[in-house]
């Protein structure tokens, strides 16, 4: 003879959402204290918890960024107990926080590294083609060539295999190994160029054992009004036919600003006391533009 077995267990559910925005909340913390049972809402915000013994229990609930909440509940045998909650938004109290950063404005003295700078009233008044015959006469600096226009530079006799460059912090990658990285940069362009003589690693990664060339660009920026502004230069040099062109417009406003530029430089074989010195015809053409 077999008797019918009555359940002495019940469930709990609910949903849970934001009180300030109503919004459900999903992969909320809910379990019984004291117990193994436990669960998370859903995407809907729903959560349920099934065969719980009958007896009270308390509910908690718990979200990162929420105020915890605590209830107690009562489950009856075969019922559904309903339980529906809205989280409130609490303080997160931490102790003392110190933020330092490796950017910080520092008079060119103070700094611990050897470094060079070149401010842009500098390049102005340079009859240098390229950054690295702008560098060349800087202490511990000197201009090494590959051709007659590719032109790199060495930092305490340490060659561009030990040197990171870099423009506005990014690194210049070239497909060869052919100088002719610092050639291809427009000076009229530049803002500045930082240059730290020594091993810097430990900052700027791998390969800067010799040193770090940081070229930093003109650039557009914010302003509470409209604005454009517009650059042209070009100059010519008769040694070698060398002509060279730069336009740039730079425009910004409250939420954004705009720049484009662009130059383009062209020369021919160059002419020596001994003779003539053939070179590529090999026109640079560099394009930019920088939207944010």
């Amino acid at each position: 003879m077999c008797s019918p077995a009555i359940s002495q267990t019940g469930s709990v559910e609910g949903n849970i959402s934001d009180k300030e925005t109503s919004s459900k909340i999903q992969d909320v913390y809910v379990f019984l204290e004291n117990t193994q049972f436990n669960t998370q809402s859903d995407e809907d915000g729903h959560y349920i918890i099934k065969e719980i013994p009958v007896g009270n229990y308390i509910l908690i609930i718990s979200f990162p960024g929420f105020k915890i909440i605590s209830r107690e509940i009562n489950i009856i045998s075969g019922n559904i107990t309903k339980v529906n909650e809205e989280l409130t938004a609490s303080t997160i109290t931490t102790g003392e926080i110190i933020v330092t950063s490796q950017r910080y404005k520092s008079r060119l003295k103070d700094v611990s590294l050897p470094m060079e700078v070149v401010d842009k009233y500098e390049i102005q008044k340079s009859t240098a083609q390229t950054v690295s015959e702008l560098l060349d006469k800087k202490s511990g600096l000197s201009l090494t060539r590959d051709g007659i226009w590719a032109t790199d530079i060495s930092i305490r006799g340490l060659s561009k295999n030990n040197i990171v460059t870099l423009i506005d912090g990014d690194r210049i990658e070239t497909a060869n190994d052919l100088s002719a990285r610092l050639s291809m940069i427009d000076l009229n362009d530049i803002e500045r160029v930082e240059v730290i003589k020594g091993g810097a690693s430990s900052l700027y990664g791998t390969g800067a054992f010799g040193g770090i060339v940081n070229i930093f660009s003109k650039n557009a920026f914010y302003n509470s009004k409209f604005y454009i502004k517009g650059f042209l230069s070009s100059s010519y040099n008769s040694v070698n036919n060398n002509g060279i062109g730069n336009i740039s417009i730079n425009t910004g406003a409250p939420k954004w600003y705009l720049k484009l530029a662009g130059s383009f430089r062209n020369a021919k074989n160059t002419e020596t006391p001994d003779g003539e010195i053939k070179t590529v015809d090999f026109p640079i053409t560099v394009s930019r533009a920088v939207w944010e």
